[in-house]
């Protein structure tokens, strides 16, 4: 039995996944995927061998399913434009769980990265040294940016656990 919150979260990650599909005209993959539990998280680290092992067979499917992924793996990020804006409270949960689901597809693409570099058979992951020293450094900084962004995420909850012990004035109309 699921509670109430993991029941949502569930059903979120299998919209945002009916919604990729949608996205490459195969929606009809659905429920192959669902029944194999397969989030769309868990697609964003997929391979040709694990869409064969949970029954797609078909290689212009896997070829279309993983250029689509490999298309958002790749895609930059604007900046927001409007950051004076000051947000309501259900402005701000919506922007929170904005935030959690793109955490968890850059968590999907590290994953991503990591099987790719452990993966025995790979020869495009033989690089130079000038190669390897520039992954590295952009390793280092993402790090150093998720650190930055542990630190904000830790503030906010502060804040957020703050409004909660002391509410007054919080619930004010905007």
């Amino acid at each position: 039995v699921f509670r109430k919150e993991e029941y949502e979260t569930e059903g979120q990650q299998y919209v945002d996944l009916e919604l990729f599909l949608l996205g490459i005209q195969h929606p009809d993959c659905l429920p192959l995927l669902k029944k194999n539990h397969v989030t769309l998280e868990i697609l964003f680290t997929m391979r040709e061998q694990d869409l064969q092992q949970i029954g797609i067979l078909e290689v212009a499917l896997q070829k279309k399913i993983l250029a689509a992924v490999a298309s958002i793996h790749r895609k930059e990020w604007d900046m927001p434009q409007n950051t004076t804006h000051v947000l309501s409270s259900s402005e701000a949960v919506m922007a929170m769980s904005h935030l959690k689901k793109h955490i968890q597809y850059l968590q999907a693409t590290c994953h991503l990265l990591i099987k790719s570099m452990n993966h025995n058979h790979s020869t495009y992951w033989r690089m130079d040294s000038a190669s390897t020293q520039e992954l590295f450094c952009e390793a280092r900084n993402l790090d150093s940016t998720v650190s930055g962004l542990q630190k904000k995420v830790s503030q906010l909850k502060d804040e957020v656990r703050s409004k909660m012990l002391h509410p007054v004035g919080w619930y004010t109309s905007i």
